[in-house]
């Protein structure tokens, strides 16, 4: 009677670590979704602007150019724009990891990886974004210093 009881649970018990093995989905945990996160999409988020006048030995001058940092977001498409660099990454994928979402995209043909954006969504008007590169096999990603930026339209 025992040995009976014994092959009936070491059945019951490798039947269930088979449908269990069988059953299980794949949850990925960097899942890559097509263009840009919704809440980015067809926007315009900048930095602060420089300021109006500089103050050289007490005297004002004016700025020629008020410069700023700024993202265009469209639905697969981001500009990224400012006074040290711009870019434009097309074919856009981005993945959501804890807080933040890392972008990236298609910049040129001859680069060997791909530039990517990292963003925190801190609220409906603000955020952080900073720049880096993404490598096809990435050990780590350096991000430049982060920017923090205003919803303007």
């Amino acid at each position: 009677m025992r040995l009976k009881k014994f092959k009936l649970f070491f059945l019951i018990g490798i039947g269930l670590s088979f449908s269990g093995a069988l059953l299980q989905t794949n949850a990925q945990a960097a899942t890559w979704h097509k263009g840009v996160p919704s809440f980015l999409k067809h926007s315009f988020y900048r930095t602060k602007l420089e300021p109006k006048y500089h103050i050289i030995d007490g005297k004002k001058y004016k700025t020629a150019s008020r410069l700023y940092e700024g993202i265009h977001t469209y639905k697969t498409t981001i500009k990224f724009s400012g006074y040290q660099y711009n870019m434009k990454l097309s074919k856009c994928k981005y993945t959501k990891k804890g807080t933040h979402f890392i972008i990236r995209g298609k910049f040129d043909k001859a680069t060997e990886g791909y530039p990517s954006l990292k963003i925190i969504k801190h609220s409906k008007k603000k955020l952080t974004v900073s720049s880096g590169t993404l490598y096809k096999h990435p050990s780590r990603i350096h991000y430049n210093e982060a920017d923090k930026m205003t919803k303007i339209k």
